[in-house]
Order: structure tokens, then sequence, then C-alpha cells
């Protein structure tokens, strides 16, 4: 009995570490209340609602982000996500004031509101059926990492170094993630994550053919040709 193919290690190791980012991201402030509180003149109260407010934003729009996001490829979808993630650790470091730095938290939990539908679905659609649950279960990995590993060592960097050095070595990580997603992550433009009739044309819309599979056309013999097999969506 042949045995089942291995997991992609570049791509699903970019999803695990796209998790590992978002989740480290969000938690960090509680690990250094005390170093942002003194730095913007605010109690750390203050300084919670910052995880409170990211919070907030990925209830309000995971959805309809994730139904927007559908409309581009996975790869495109997931750069992106990471950019802005590291577009706001790096906005948090230029802050001149408490209130920026909150916009720039809210931009980070706008990018972690999609970054979770966008991460499954590119998971899903990198391996075969039978090794789907394997390859969850190594992606979701990277949070259990954040929260044991990526937090508690973005707190003691900031402790030592300062907070400044917490936030900008999460958005370099960040950044060096999305240029890494553009090598290893396969690309398709075409292929999106919403309903395949959109990439499929009018036609399709109205039932006139099959989203996954072309109409076959008859060969000049008159013969109707074995439709092939179109390769796994991206």
């Amino acid at each position: 009995m042949p045995s089942p193919p291995r997991l992609p290690a570049a791509p699903i190791a970019l999803l695990t570490a796209s998790l590992f980012g978002a989740v480290t991201t969000e938690v960090l402030p509680v690990g250094l209340l005390p170093q942002l509180a003194a730095a913007f003149g605010v109690p750390q109260s203050r300084i919670g609602w910052w995880v409170s407010a990211y919070a907030l934003v990925v209830a309000a729009t995971a959805i309809p982000l994730t139904a927007w996001l559908a409309r581009f490829p996975r790869r495109s979808a997931l750069v992106g996500l990471l950019l802005v993630y590291a577009l706001s650790n790096a906005a948090i470091l230029l802050a001149p004031g408490y209130g920026w730095a909150v916009l720039a938290r809210l931009l980070g939990g706008l990018a972690h509101a999609g970054i979770f539908s966008v991460v499954v679905s590119a998971t899903v659609a990198l391996v075969p059926p039978e090794r789907r649950g394997r390859a969850l279960a190594v992606v979701n990995a990277g949070i259990t990492l954040a929260l044991t590993a990526g937090v508690p060592l973005g707190t003691a960097l900031g402790t030592a170094l300062g907070w400044r050095w917490a936030f900008g070595t999460t958005s370099a990580l960040l950044a060096a993630l999305a240029l890494a997603g553009l090598a290893v992550l396969p690309r398709d433009p075409g292929a999106g994550t919403g309903d395949p009739r959109r990439r499929c044309g009018p036609r399709c819309a109205a039932g006139g053919c099959s989203p996954s599979r072309p109409r076959p056309r008859s060969s000049p013999s008159g013969t109707t040709p074995p439709t092939p097999t179109s390769p796994r969506s991206w």
C-alpha cells in the first residue's frame, strides 16, 4: 500500500508562522503594559484596551472581510494581510501619541479578521483530502507556539531592550513572511476562495456549465474527448 503524500513543507511552515505572528501581535501588549503605559503617558488599563479594541474589530469585520477576500487568490490575500500586520506594528513604533497607537492597533485587528480564514482555506487547498486534518493540525500549532513562546519572548525582549524592540521585531518577522509567501506559495492569479461560478463567466451563473469542469467540446471526428482533470484551485 503506497504511503500518503508528504505535506508541502515550505508552504505549511509559512502558514504556521503566519498564525504565530498574528497571535503574537494580538497578545503582545499584555506583557508590556508598564512599558507602554509609561511611554504613552496613560494608565495601564488604557493600554489593556489595545487588546479589547483589537478583538472588537476582529468580531465586527471577520465575516464581511472574509467574504470580500474570497474574490482574490489566496496567495495575494495572505501576502497583503501580512503586510498590513507589519505596517500596523511599525506604525505603533512611530505613533506620536496614544490615539495614533490605538488606530495602528485597529489596523492590525483588521488584518487579524481575515488571516485565519485565508490560512485555513490555503491549507486545505495545498493538500489532498486525506492529509487535510494533519495539515490543519500542524498549521494551528502556530497559535500554541505564539502563546507559549512568541508572547513570552516578545515580553522578555521588550523588558530587556525596550518595547519598541518587541514591536519592531514582530513587524520585521511579518514583513519577511510576506516576502517568503511570494516565493513559496503557489501562484494562480485566477483562483480565489469564493464561489467558483464567479470565475466561470455568466454561463455558469445561469447553470450553463459546471463551475469546476468546462463542458467538453466535440472533436472534428465527432467524438467527445475525455475531460482532463483540473488542478486544485488555489
